[in-house]
């Protein structure tokens, strides 16, 4: 195998760079452009940070570490040289060039993390952890991937995996074997015989409860990995900028007393005590109009569907509208908090037979037929009255969505449509088991779910489905 190298740090100034090199020749290469600062006649010593020089055929390049990390025991299973010198990206980009010189290539995105699962350094699912790792944007997904990097997914999925494969072999002997009995203590199946399914089906609504636990965790995953959408969403000049520039605690949103200012969504990403969330500012609820203003409203009305949380913004010093009813009707039945803003102009919502006490009706009117579902809070945007207690409910709403997954790893895309390919499997083998249909049937259903779950796990993988994995790494992981 070839050796490669690439930068192993984030593009852009750094007090620290590294190069990293992998391969059989990393070694060799690095001798050609490290000299150590005691010399040594044996090669740089494993796993130590040795002092040294980076030079070429001009002279010095910068001063630098060097660690070498030998095969097997390595990330990537195979000879491992970190090069550790200034952060400037010419200089790094200079190193690179060096080694390039030297015989090594360029590596693809992911090709380090690649190796190493060719390699048996990883699974499948561990390196894709090494990618949540990376991209991260919040403490909670940052210690579910950490876990997933443990293993932690591996174990979720070892009983599914176990118990498909008893089902199988049982299944299959039966097949081969009409006249005997199969146990296994394992499943539930007790008994098959003369080529149909005895009672299987208990095993295998067993397997279907199994895979959709898991199949369960990938809201909250979602959520974890890319951030809560949350949708304000309320009629025009309501002070909706305003939110979101109160919630950013920056002037993200352009605010003008002008209704209808927003015509498009702004979207910013907020991290709310390690919670992620994306605060999505849209245009106004209003009457249908026409041009940009009707396409704004149906971007609202695609962003409220779409929310995994929204915050419906209305008035606490009017009377409410048909533009307020409308937007209550919007989000009827949804995820969402009422946040009733303009809470700082007492006067407008003085009720007039309450000795100068202020009037809580409008709490009252959003919070009314509802059943509990939403909660309101009193805020004002523009003084920030209860703004901290805003986005101290929105963590909790977010959290509450996020709380079932615990300590337990979430799955991502790509294992949650697998894991719907292998409920949809183990149906099929349910359906055929209750219209009394051959073993053989079920049989084919059972590999099937066992081929999608071996997807998930790296045990049945093409090249193609392997290199899609590893290209939305990024350089130098």
């Amino acid at each position: 195998m070839d050796t490669i190298v690439a930068v192993a740090t984030p593009p852009g100034l750094g007090a620290v760079g590294i190069v990293r090199l992998s391969g059989p020749y990393a070694p060799a290469i690095a001798r050609r452009v490290f000299r150590p600062a005691k010399p040594t006649t044996d090669g740089l010593p494993p796993r130590y940070a040795v002092l040294g020089t980076l030079y070429d055929e001009a002279g010095d390049v910068d001063e630098a570490l060097a660690l070498f990390f030998p095969a097997p025991h390595s990330f990537t299973g195979e000879d491992v040289v970190e090069l550790h010198c200034h952060g400037g990206p010419l200089l790094l980009e200079r190193v690179v060039r060096l080694a390039l010189s030297l015989g090594a290539r360029s590596a693809e995105p992911g090709e380090f993390t690649k190796r190493a699962f060719l390699n048996g350094r990883l699974d499948i699912t561990q390196a894709e952890a090494v990618n949540e790792i990376v991209r991260a944007r919040s403490d909670a997904a940052l210690r579910a991937a950490v876990r997933q990097l443990e293993g932690g997914l591996r174990e979720q999925l070892e009983p599914l995996r176990e118990g498909l494969l008893a089902l199988r072999t049982e299944v299959e002997a039966s097949l081969d074997f009409p006249e005997e009995t199969w146990f296994d203590g394992l499943t539930t199946l007790s008994k098959v015989e003369g080529g149909e399914a005895g009672s299987v089906a208990p095993a295998i609504e067993g397997l279907l409860s199994q895979a959709r636990r898991l199949t369960a965790t990938y809201h909250a995953g979602r959520l974890l990995r890319e951030g809560a959408k949350v949708v304000i969403a309320g009629k025009v000049n309501v002070g909706k900028s305003s939110l979101l520039n109160a919630l950013l605690r920056s002037q993200r949103a352009i605010v003008s007393e002008t209704p209808g200012t927003t015509r498009d969504y702004i979207q910013e990403m907020l991290d709310l005590e390690g919670t992620p969330i994306v605060v999505v500012d849209t245009a106004g609820i209003r009457a249908p109009g026409e041009g940009i203003e009707a396409e704004g409203l149906r971007r609202s009305e695609r962003l409220i569907e779409e929310a995994d949380l929204l915050l419906a913004m209305l008035d606490s010093s009017e009377p409410l509208g048909e533009e307020d009813h409308r937007l209550l009707a919007l989000t009827a039945g949804r995820e969402r908090l009422i946040v009733l803003n303009k809470w700082d102009l007492p006067a407008r919502r003085m009720h007039p037979d309450s000795g100068g006490a202020w009037d809580d009706s409008p709490l009252r009117r959003a919070q009314g037929g509802e059943q509990g579902r939403t909660t309101a809070v009193a805020v004002s945007a523009l003084t920030g009255e209860g703004i901290d207690k805003l986005r101290e409910v929105l963590v909790k709403a977010v959290r509450g969505q996020t709380a079932a997954l615990a300590e337990g790893v979430a799955v991502n895309l790509r294992h949650y449509e697998l894991l719907k390919a292998v409920e949809a499997a183990l149906e099929r083998a349910q359906q055929a088991v209750g219209e009394g249909l051959p073993l053989d049937q079920i049989a084919s259903d059972l590999t099937e779910a066992s081929n999608r779950l071996g997807e998930i796990t790296g045990e049945v993988l093409t090249e193609e489905v392997i290199n899609r994995i590893f290209s939305t790494f990024c350089l130098g992981k």
